[in-house]
C-alpha cells in the first residue's frame, strides 16, 4: 500500500491498529478517540425487578447473537425467574420466527437510534457477544449511561474494562465463558450499581 508523506493514518482502538499493522508495514497508526454527546433518559421506566440483558445490533455471525441464544438454552430453567434476555436489531423473518417460538428473548427487530437509547433507560447489563469488533460504540453510549457491560475479549472496548470494577468480559465464541459472567450479574446484584459508576 502505498501512503503519502502527508497522510496520517487513525485506528479506533487497538484491534482496529493491530489489523493494520499486521498488513501494512512501515507506516505509523495513531489512536483514534471517539466522543459521544450526552443524553438525558426520556425513555421507558423500568416495570420489572428482573435483570435485563440486552444485545443490540443487526443480528450476523460476526455479532455472536447465537452465543447469547446458546447460553440462554442452556439455563433457561434458572435464569427466567431473575432475568430477561432482549436483541435489539435487524434480523430475518425466519429467524426472528425461531426466537419467538422459543420464547426465551425477546426480539425487537430493526430500532433507531433513539429508540435504542429510550429503551436503555430499561436495560441492566449490554452484552456484546461480537466475534470480532473494533469498539462498538453501543457500549460506550452503555457506559456513558451507567449500564454494565459485557463484552467479548475481542473488542477494542476490552482494553478499558477491569473485570469486576467497570464491566466484565467473556471470552469470544465461548459459551461458559458468557453464562459465567450472567450468572455472576445474577449472584451480585449489589455490586451493580457501583460498577455501573466506575
Amino acid at each position: 500500500i502505498n501512503i503519502r508523506n502527508d497522510t496520517h493514518v487513525y485506528g479506533v482502538g487497538s484491534k482496529a491498529m493491530q489489523a493494520f499493522t499486521k498488513y501494512v508495514q512501515g507506516v505509523d497508526i495513531y489512536d483514534l478517540h471517539y466522543g459521544i454527546e450526552k443524553h438525558q433518559f426520556t425513555g421507558i421506566a423500568k416495570v420489572t425487578n428482573k435483570i435485563i440483558f440486552a444485545v443490540i445490533g443487526a443480528v450476523a455471525y460476526h455479532k455472536g447473537q447465537d452465543i447469547l441464544r446458546k447460553a440462554v438454552k442452556e439455563s433457561w430453567n434458572i435464569w427466567k425467574k431473575q432475568a430477561e434476555f432482549w436483541i435489539l436489531g435487524s434480523i430475518s423473518d425466519e429467524l426472528r420466527k425461531q426466537y419467538e417460538n422459543e420464547g426465551q428473548i425477546r426480539i425487537f427487530g430493526a430500532v433507531d437510534h433513539d429508540e435504542v437509547l429510550e429503551l436503555m433507560e430499561g436495560i441492566d447489563v449490554v452484552i456484546c457477544t461480537s466475534r470480532y469488533d473494533t469498539m462498538p460504540i453501543v457500549l460506550a453510549e452503555a457506559m456513558m449511561l451507567k449500564k454494565i457491560c459485557i463484552t467479548t475479549d475481542v473488542t477494542g472496548t476490552s482494553d478499558y474494562i477491569i473485570p469486576y470494577r467497570n464491566g466484565l468480559i467473556c471470552k469470544s465464541d465461548d459459551v461458559q465463558s458468557l453464562s459465567e459472567q450472567i450468572e455472576w450479574v445474577l449472584s451480585n446484584r449489589e455490586k451493580l450499581k457501583s460498577i455501573g459508576e466506575e
